[in-house]
């Protein structure tokens, strides 16, 4: 098994978009994986573009909310105006076990419904 990695970018026509990123690795037990990095952002789209016309995303941009899991801070959380929200701190949800496809669908709802993230993934900060 190799490692791979996965990035989305999703771009909606009044300037806000969706970053979807995963880095996968083999696992120690034979023939699994497990997920080392992800990161789950939605927000307002950076001017800045790369040289295949995907936002040039840069870790201090605003959010909406960004969910990631990184070798320096461990799994946490961007939302409301707060920074590394660490998820210990997180309540009723496991944030590291949210999926792509489920972190998806709820950013698809909370644009159609303007819900706001911690209603739809049932969390408290």
């Amino acid at each position: 098994m190799v490692s791979w990695r996965l990035e989305w970018y999703i771009l909606f026509s009044d300037n806000f978009y969706s970053r979807l990123c995963e880095n996968w690795s083999p696992a120690k037990m034979l023939g699994t994986a497990q997920r080392v990095h992800f990161s789950f952002h939605y927000g307002e789209t950076p001017k800045s573009r790369d040289y295949r016309g995907a936002p040039r995303w840069n870790p201090t941009d605003p959010v909406t909310i960004r969910i990631d899991k990184d070798a320096k801070s461990g799994v946490h959380m961007h939302y409301a105006g707060k920074d590394h929200i660490p998820e210990s701190q997180v309540t009723g949800c496991n944030i590291k076990d949210i999926p792509l496809f489920e972190f998806l669908r709820i950013m698809l709802e909370h644009r159609r419904s303007n819900k706001t993230f911690n209603d739809l993934l049932d969390f408290q900060i």
